[in-house]
């Protein structure tokens, strides 16, 4: 993956950590809720999908290997069972301090039915439920649906049609692998938008999971209405 859209997601990722200013992020037993929208359908770029294919055979024994046309290729898995938590910096951020449960397999979330401020920041961990996770097994991607934008002279989005692994990003951070993101100026849209995929292979078997992020209050900062 180019060295130039690695680099751009870190920087917007680093750029959206909180001033020594900032208020500190409060933490309470988050409340949890059900998300009942499904993203099965969501679209992943043919390398992405070439890489998968690459990954499980490489974990699978040579002698059941079958050579097949990528395009009809159909990859045999099993589902993850992913959440997201999500914790406030103030009152007015976020209704609530949050634990997404998403339908097995994944899921959509549009912030415009969660955040309803203008200001402030909060912190979000992707949470993987299935079994142990290391480096070894979970792998991470980013799918960007979010338009590149300058604000103050610094480049939010990773633009369209681009996607990324984040593996060793994830896994830098072991089990506080959080985010801290800004609400002003909608900071946090360009930073999430689109869909985070999660590939883990654990004896032979390929197990996928996705979350797809959105705000459907400005499809402006958007590629596309996911």
């Amino acid at each position: 993956m180019p060295t130039l859209i690695v680099f751009l997601l870190l920087n917007l990722l680093y750029s959206s950590q909180p001033s020594p200013a900032s208020p500190q992020i409060q933490k309470s037993e988050p409340m949890h809720k059900k998300i009942s929208k499904s993203n099965r359908e969501v679209k992943v770029p043919l390398a992405l999908i070439e890489e998968l294919k690459k990954w499980q055979k490489i974990n699978k024994d040579k002698e059941n290997l079958q050579k097949t046309d990528s395009s009809h290729w159909k990859i045999d898995r099993q589902l993850l069972n992913l959440e997201m938590e999500i914790q406030f910096s103030n009152q007015d951020s976020l209704d609530k301090n949050i634990k997404y449960l998403f339908p097995t397999g994944g899921g959509l979330l549009d912030f415009a039915e969660e955040i309803f401020s203008t200001q402030g920041e909060f912190t979000l961990k992707f949470i993987v439920n299935n079994f142990e996770i290391n480096s070894n097994n979970l792998r991470v991607f980013y799918i960007s649906e979010a338009r590149q934008r300058q604000l103050n002279q610094v480049t939010y989005g990773s633009g369209c049609n681009k996607w990324m692994e984040v593996s060793r990003w994830f896994h830098s951070k072991k089990q506080d692998s959080k985010l801290t993101l800004s609400i002003s100026k909608q900071r946090y849209v360009s930073a999430l938008s689109g869909s985070w995929i999660f590939a883990s292979s654990i004896k032979n078997q390929l197990y996928l999971g996705a979350l797809s992020l959105t705000d459907s209050r400005d499809n402006s900062l958007l590629c596309k209405t996911i």
